[in-house]
């Protein structure tokens, strides 16, 4: 238990020492800490990710690549990793619109594998399940928002925020069935939800339901 603890205690002092030399700008010196911080610790995100950091502020975006995809073969990486390092790779799509495309299924895949360790925590949950959604698996970041909804519907801070990204998806989705459903659950809970009912008044404005429509957008502008 020594042994292990030892090499993981310097592993995150080391990673500390990395993001401190980052934020002071010394990006080579924290470099050479986060490598370090790896080495002791390599099934742990922080050193991965703030070395991905400090080379991307180097300016070497393809090393910063290169440290992500490294990360991505590591064995025995749990679910929180797992979703962390799908968050990275989007994080690079955007800094690197030109490589955005080429990232996204490796962000996927790193989720397809946190998701077969079925995590218990919810927040990890909602967070991979947002990856799935953003990744275009819908179908699976459904099923895990429906989940838990179903867990969690005396949650007010869990229920609420899964309903608007459920009804985002039916939107998106051309399902205005589904979404009337979200939406109508979202203003019972809270009445003053202006935007659930601009969405629920343009559902019922392009299904030609022009009083209800105008009812849903009078009570938008209150």
């Amino acid at each position: 238990t020594n042994a292990t603890a030892m090499p993981n205690a310097s592993g995150t002092l080391f990673a500390r020492l990395g993001m401190v030399y980052s934020q002071a700008g010394k990006n080579d010196l924290a470099i050479v800490a986060n490598r370090t911080a790896i080495k002791k610790m390599p099934r742990s995100l922080a050193g991965h990710q703030n070395l991905f950091q400090a080379q991307m502020q180097n300016g070497q975006p393809g090393e910063a690549l290169n440290t992500l995809e490294r990360a991505a073969k590591q064995p025995e990486t749990d679910a929180e990793f797992l979703v962390g390092l799908a968050e990275l790779f989007n994080s690079f799509g955007r800094t690197v619109p030109a490589r955005n495309e080429a990232v996204k299924p490796l962000a996927l895949d790193a989720l397809t594998r946190a998701a077969k360790l079925n995590p218990a925590n919810p927040g990890l949950r909602l967070r991979l399940a947002d990856g799935l959604s953003l990744a275009g698996d819908i179908r699976r970041a459904t099923e895990i928002y429906v989940q838990l909804l179903t867990k969690y519907a005396e949650s007010p801070l869990v229920r609420d925020n899964v309903r608007a990204k459920l009804a985002d998806i039916y939107l998106r989705g051309s399902d205005p069935k589904h979404a009337i459903e979200q939406l109508e659950a979202m203003v019972r809970d809270d009445p003053a939800n202006a935007e659930a009912y601009l969405h629920l008044g343009r559902i019922a404005f392009e299904e030609s339901k022009f009083d209800q429509a105008a009812d849903y957008f009078q009570k938008t502008l209150l």
